[in-house]
């Protein structure tokens, strides 16, 4: 084959269905799509899927309408495919060339018996389309025997059996501008099919004319409607959180990731939150939403922190709410309510720069306000160890005090604690600074120079 040809095939399903739970969900992609033909008054979702609880061996009569709102004629493929989980645990459909094995091999487009009755009034071993099967063999295969290409995708029934394709499908119809059509098809749940809930998706493509050259790219985009079906029996309704992760945003912030497992064999509609709160308990930010949790799949999802002013420390925890009720349907809540609670994580959110200069000038202050107190502490201390008491007389006054000890009498008040207007009260007490002064000793006290005892020697006359 050749490599542009291949290019062009492998990107023609680039895009692929992506069928989240919301009940807005949109099923239309460029005024084409479709929506469940019946949907229930019961159940607001059976609006944008299809929703049916159906035993082993059961088989369910459904139509889907294909619609077209451009202004031009479309043609377009609808098929059935296999879900898959998406990386993170989110809805997604299979590729039409991948094989079906679970619902998108239960839907058969066309209703019950319409080939069979068809093929009855044949003879079952005339080639009536000339298609090189037989009546009886169509009948067997549910393909049209008046047509050798059932499904209209431009290759006949035999070619596609002998490639191990879908002869029936993808059904391709041609719409006029503004218009739909309604296309039935039925379900048939084997006897075979384990208890639980099934799912799958009906695909609605724009069918590309790849006819010509092989130059350049044909890009397909497809929509689609998901299909639950419910096997009845023991039904199991349960979620835990696995772990909530706080992880680095580029430039700034955090993305916050909560993982929950669904250990169920149905799907779930939860109510997923994240709280963040900072260190004083105020609410900065809840995170969340409705989401389907697929059975038997972990989903994650990713909650976008951005950076805050002030920065700092802060917590997150994650909470999840379901109904745990085994009788509950898709779509349809009980009173059954359960909530489960995960971890708390905590983490630091960087500062803005200037927050971070708001915090330094705020450090300085608080950095020469210690250095203040501190010189005011050593400075009492050493008023205490070394200033000594002295009780006031008559005419003592803070300004004679102050100058008589050299001292500011600003201090000196301070030192005791005086208040204005700092009079002072003859016979108590003040601390004061020791004085410098040395008195000169009175005549009285003055001790002769001349030894004791000892005479001045007397002066010889020459």
């Amino acid at each position: 084959m050749h490599p542009s040809r291949m290019l062009r095939l492998k990107l023609q399903f680039i895009l692929a269905l992506w069928l989240m739970a919301s009940p807005a969900l949109a099923i239309t992609y460029g005024g084409t799509g479709g929506r469940p033909a019946y949907p229930r008054p019961d159940n607001p979702r059976t609006t944008d899927i299809f929703v049916h609880t159906l035993a082993p061996g059961t088989t369910q009569v459904e139509g889907i309408d294909v619609i077209n709102n451009e202004v031009a004629a479309k043609t377009l493929m609808v098929y059935a495919a296999d879900s898959t989980p998406s990386t993170d645990g989110g809805y997604a459909c299979e590729q039409l060339s991948e094989p079906r094995d679970d619902v998108g091999a239960w839907i058969t487009f066309g209703w019950p018996g319409q080939d069979q009755d068809t093929a009855e009034s044949l003879s079952p071993n005339r080639d009536e389309d000339s298609d090189g099967i037989t009546s009886a063999d169509e009948a067997a295969l549910k393909t049209n025997p008046r047509e050798a290409d059932t499904d209209g995708d431009g290759t006949p029934d035999k070619a596609e059996l002998d490639a191990q394709t879908d002869p029936r499908q993808p059904v391709v119809i041609t719409i006029d501008p503004e218009k739909k059509i309604l296309l039935p098809f039925t379900i048939t749940v084997p006897t075979t099919a384990g208890v639980g809930e099934h799912n799958g998706c009906i695909l609605i493509q724009e069918k590309k004319d790849t006819s010509g050259t092989d130059q350049g790219i044909a890009i397909s985009t497809r929509t689609g409607i998901r299909v639950a079906l419910t096997v009845p029996g023991d039904v199991i309704r349960t979620l835990r959180i696995v772990r909530l992760d706080v992880l680095p945003r580029p430039p700034g912030g955090k993305i916050l990731h909560p993982v929950v497992r669904n250990d169920g064999n149905v799907s779930i509609d939860a109510t997923v939150k994240v709280t963040t709160k900072n260190l004083f308990g105020w609410m900065i930010k809840e995170h969340g939403g409705e989401y389907a949790i697929l059975r038997e799949t972990t989903s994650a999802w990713n909650f976008e922190l951005p950076p805050t002013f002030w920065g700092g420390w802060y917590r997150s925890h994650a909470t999840v709410s379901y109904d745990s009720n085994p009788m509950a349907e898709l779509g349809k809540k009980t009173t059954n309510q359960t909530t489960i609670t995960g971890p708390t994580v905590g983490f630091f959110l960087a500062p803005s720069p200037m927050a971070w200069a708001v915090y330094a000038a705020g450090l300085g202050l608080l950095l020469a306000l210690g250095l203040v107190l501190w010189l005011i502490a050593k400075r009492r201390q050493l008023i205490e160890k070394t200033w000594v008491r002295y009780t006031i007389k008559p005419n003592d006054t803070i300004q004679t005090l102050a100058r008589a000890r050299n001292v500011s009498w600003k201090l000196l008040a301070a030192a005791n604690k005086l208040k204005p207007p700092f009079e002072l009260k003859r016979g108590s007490h003040l601390l004061v600074p020791p004085t410098t002064r040395v008195s000169k000793p009175s005549s009285a006290n003055k001790v002769s120079r001349t030894p004791p005892n000892r005479q001045r020697p007397r002066r010889r006359k020459s």
